[in-house]
């Protein structure tokens, strides 16, 4: 069994959201190239949220990132 670190972890959830977001907005893209705006928007609304969590995921990777390195750091001197 390995052992995965959260930031592994975190980093393969920030992944999917991301990749979910981008389906959408291709899929929201290919419905405005046919001429339907509202079906394209209506399509991306769900990104959104997909978006969000990916924000709050990047803040708190890299917030655990800085807390593991001010660990080691204050724990050397």
């Amino acid at each position: 069994m390995t052992n995965t670190s959260p930031i592994t972890t975190l980093l393969m959830v920030l992944d999917q959201q991301l990749l979910a977001a981008s389906h959408l907005a291709k899929s929201a893209y290919e419905a405005a190239a046919t001429g339907d705006i509202n079906l394209a928007i209506g399509t991306l609304l769900p990104a959104e949220r997909h978006c969000e969590e990916a924000a709050a995921l990047y803040r708190v990777i890299l917030s655990l990132h800085r807390s593991t390195r001010a660990d080691r750091i204050g724990g050397l001197s």
